[in-house]
């Protein structure tokens, strides 16, 4: 486990501290969640123990809850409730979160999500922060898994080596298949002016690597057109992220640290 973990833990709870006194205000409910759950990953070591986090799911509250409704405060699927896998960096592995809300987000009789991978739901991020950018379509099946991340779209163009900060994330039920050797994780999409506007997700990287998404490490152009690589998505898919400069960016997994 690297050292910068628990720097990155004391960090995230002062950042969502400083979200949240504005995100209590919010009359809403059913966008911003009351309480915000996370295991796996950073929280399965040693070191969350030693932090505090004795179950290993860390906890953290966020919008309040109107007319004395309660939010659910254990990890717990109901219609108040969905359920991700978020992608990892080097100082933090994978982990599996939950987002409780004050009411119902599924709409009565809401289907189950087709198979083939059709998007779920949206989040938005800003920071450590996230809330829910547009309510489910459609609920994953237990046999598929909780929803991962297909798609980032950035809030405003980012230059290249800029770090993503705000961008809308687009979930679809269970994982992307794993990478295959030499087979890029991510793509992003360039506008005319060369910026990044985009980027999806192509494979889940193998134990002991990740897919350097938030830092761009080892970013490589390549021209737009999809690949063999790619194949694991549809062709429409693939289709609708090319750029209008003929050229995108990818990033291959990468070897994690100790």
């Amino acid at each position: 486990m690297s050292q910068t973990a628990p720097f990155i833990y004391l960090l995230r709870l002062a950042a969502s501290v400083a979200v949240a006194a504005a995100a209590f205000t919010d009359p809403s409910g059913m966008r911003c969640p009351c309480a915000y759950l996370e295991r796996g990953g950073f929280w399965d070591s040693p070191t969350a123990v030693s932090l505090g986090v004795s179950d290993r799911v860390y906890r953290e509250r966020r919008c309040s809850c109107q007319h004395e409704v309660n939010c659910d405060w254990s990890w717990i699927t109901t219609d108040k409730s969905i359920t991700l896998t978020w992608l990892g960096s080097e100082d933090i592995r994978d982990s599996e979160i939950q987002l409780q809300f004050c009411a119902p987000i599924f709409r009565p009789g809401a289907p189950f999500c087709p198979t083939s991978g059709g998007g779920a739901f949206a989040l938005r991020q800003t920071g450590w922060w996230i809330d829910l950018h547009e309510a489910p379509r459609c609920r994953c099946a237990a046999e598929t898994g909780p929803a991962s991340i297909r798609r980032f779209r950035y809030a405003e163009p980012l230059e290249m080596g800029e770090r993503l900060r705000n961008q809308i994330v687009e979930f679809a039920c269970g994982r992307m298949p794993p990478c295959d050797a030499a087979q890029a994780c991510y793509g992003e999409s360039l506008n005319k002016q060369g910026r990044r506007t985009g980027g999806q997700v192509l494979c889940t990287c193998p134990p002991d690597t990740y897919c350097p998404v938030y830092t761009g490490q080892g970013a490589r152009t390549v021209p737009a057109d999809p690949t063999p690589e790619t194949s694991s998505n549809s062709t429409a898919e693939v289709a609708e992220e090319l750029s209008d400069t003929g050229q995108r960016i990818e990033l291959l997994c990468v070897t994690a640290g100790p």
